[in-house]
């Protein structure tokens, strides 16, 4: 299952989401513009690259709600 983290050695807190293939990968919330399900799941971030994930956009949806949550709990995550 996908989870939160924070980053080691970095102050930047993340998302773990996977790949088509399964190969697991960190994103930040915060550099997500917008996500679509063409039917794959589509993310496009602020740098314009776009990245296929296996999550449903709901369950990036649930992922990122949890990890604003998380931001809002311990002040020390930016």
């Amino acid at each position: 299952a996908s989870e939160i983290r924070e980053e080691s050695g970095g102050d930047e807190p993340m998302i773990e989401v996977s790949r088509l293939n399964g190969t697991k990968f960190w994103i930040s919330p915060d550099q997500m513009e917008f996500m679509e399900a063409t039917p794959d799941t589509v993310v496009s971030l602020v740098s314009g690259k776009k990245v296929l994930v296996k999550e449903s956009p709901q369950e990036l949806r649930e992922l990122i709600i949890a990890f604003r949550k998380r931001c809002l709990e311990r002040p020390d995550i930016k």
